[in-house]
């Protein structure tokens, strides 16, 4: 049904007539200039994709005619649309989509807008946090085998401030107000990482944690939530071979970080207080795997602590491969290549971003060698955009090269090839089950079933099991439990800690074969 009032823009007397939008000039010349700040961001021209990130202020913006043509159908909708009803959710919602509908690219799913700074994921300070990363598993003491969380990942945080140390096992928790512990291996999981919690942040209320270390039952411990901070390197080994060589061996685990906090500065400082106090490195290891990058900044400063000066870092261009600039070390390096003889890296599926920019910057100047398996595959470099009402777009502006000018963009068809391909341990990974408690009484799904099959068939005990009962019942009869059929709790503990304990011995054995190899 025509409406013959759409031939015309309305007047100033009808617009002013609705009583929907009497708050008055200037909430309306906000909103217009809020649009106005996002129809410029449309107008922005996008290159690449994938990502290593660089920082940048937002900047004015020339008007074009697509601005123009987002404001009039603004305003039609603001005064006309049947659905407009509330000026604030309408704005909301306008926002909202026309935001999303910008950033859904299938060519670029790096670029996003959140409402805040925060929401990009950039800091490596967690507030409300203990400053710990944990898994189930089981510890002995006393002759009980305990269900519990181990600590694989120990920050800067009120945990490490506490007392407690990597490895530990937490079996219990005790708030204020219970009159005793509540133990983990008869509670589902989800019930478990809630009971971790106090009860009223408000108050800063402290948890009581009962914990095994080294099959010992030790002291309670109190810990209340505060800020954690992510350690962006540290030492994992340091000292001599089979063959009486100087190694180190270092875990980098993001290129984010400022201040003290700062990667280059962290490894910087690790390799100068291990080269005085054994001497220079015959071989210097970098564990990246896992690490999905950071600054781009960092990426390449760890690669200048190595690089002679004059060396190319990496170059920016389009994703038709035209360089429109290349960045170089323009310094001396901070080791020479009697300090760190030998370097090598290793990365793994889900090393990406400033860590491929990193890796090859060292691979293509022959300053190391490449292990693991073939990377994520994100060579672009973004802009961090703090906007004017308060929230934050990424944006991808560059690809990134490699200094002989080669691509490491594409997941699935880029990342960086090693070297030296040694085994991807991310299928035990995947077979960890992290949140599949299941009730006594409740029959878990044909693919739980098979997603546990799979992976008890990873063991040898197991393989030859025909069906997925046949196979848990054996586990189980293994680990002195009931072979009742069910994957109950207690199962749950006992079954991710075997995959926990192959993925770790596995893993050890990828650092040693690394560390040890002389050649390759």
């Amino acid at each position: 049904m025509a409406d013959e009032k759409y031939s015309a823009p309305l007047t100033p007397k009808e617009k002013d007539d609705k009583d929907a939008y009497q708050r008055g000039v200037k909430d309306q010349k906000k909103t217009s200039l809020l649009i106005l700040v996002l129809s410029l961001i449309l107008a922005l021209g996008v290159g690449g994709v994938g990502g290593a990130l660089i920082y940048q202020a937002a900047s004015k913006k020339e008007d074009d005619p697509l601005t123009a043509l987002t404001k009039e159908i603004y305003q039609y909708l603001k005064d006309d649309w049947l659905y407009a009803s509330d000026y604030q959710t309408f704005k909301d919602t306008f926002n909202g989509y026309m935001i999303k509908g910008m950033l859904d690219n299938d060519d670029d799913p790096y670029t996003f807008y959140t409402s805040t700074y925060s929401g990009q994921g950039l800091d490596t300070t967690s507030s409300g946090a203990y400053g710990i990363a944990s898994v189930p598993y089981t510890a002995e003491a006393g002759g009980i085998v305990y269900g519990g969380l181990k600590i694989i990942k120990l920050y800067e945080g009120t945990f490490k401030a506490a007392g407690f140390q990597k490895d530990d096992v937490i079996i219990g928790v005790k708030h204020p107000s219970d009159s005793d512990f509540s133990y983990f291996t008869d509670m589902p999981l989800s019930l478990a990482n809630q009971a971790m919690s106090p009860s009223d942040t408000a108050k800063k209320e402290k948890v009581t944690f009962r914990f095994i270390r080294n099959k010992t039952l030790m002291p309670d411990l109190e810990a209340g939530l505060g800020e954690a901070e992510d350690i962006a390197a540290q030492v994992v080994s340091d000292g001599l071979d089979a063959n009486n060589k100087h190694v180190l061996g270092i875990k980098i685990n993001t290129f984010l970080g400022t201040g003290d906090n700062a990667p280059t500065t962290v490894v910087k400082k690790l390799i100068t207080e291990s080269i005085a106090a054994s001497g220079p490195l015959d071989r210097l290891v970098f564990d990246c795997r896992d690490n999905g990058g950071g600054w781009v900044g960092e990426g390449a400063g760890v690669a200048n602590l190595f690089l002679p000066k004059g060396s190319i870092d990496y170059m920016e261009g389009d994703n038709k491969g035209n360089i429109t600039k290349t960045y170089t070390q323009t310094s001396d390096p901070s080791f020479t290549t009697a300090q760190v003889k030998d370097i090598r890296i290793i990365l793994n599926g889900s090393s990406a971003s400033a860590t491929e920019l990193f890796a090859k910057a060292l691979q293509e100047n022959g300053m190391a060698k490449i292990y693991g398996s073939t990377s994520y595959g994100k060579g672009i470099e973004q802009a961090i955009i703090n906007l004017k009402n308060g929230g934050t777009l990424r944006l991808t502006v560059k690809a990134v090269y490699g200094p002989k000018k080669t691509t490491f963009d594409g997941v699935g068809k880029g990342g960086i090839v090693p070297d030296v391909t040694t085994n991807d341990y991310l299928p035990y990974k995947q077979h960890l089950v992290y949140n599949s408690y299941q009730e006594d009484a409740y029959r878990l799904s044909y693919s739980e079933e098979q997603r546990i099959f799979e992976g008890l068939k990873m063991f040898s005990q197991y393989a030859n099991k025909e069906n997925y009962l046949e196979a848990l019942n054996s586990f189980k009869k293994d680990e002195a439990l009931s072979e009742n059929g069910l994957y109950d709790s207690r199962t749950m503990y006992h079954y991710v800690k075997l995959n926990l304990e192959q993925y770790l011995l596995k893993e050890s054995a990828e650092m040693t074969k690394v560390l040890m190899q002389e050649t390759i």
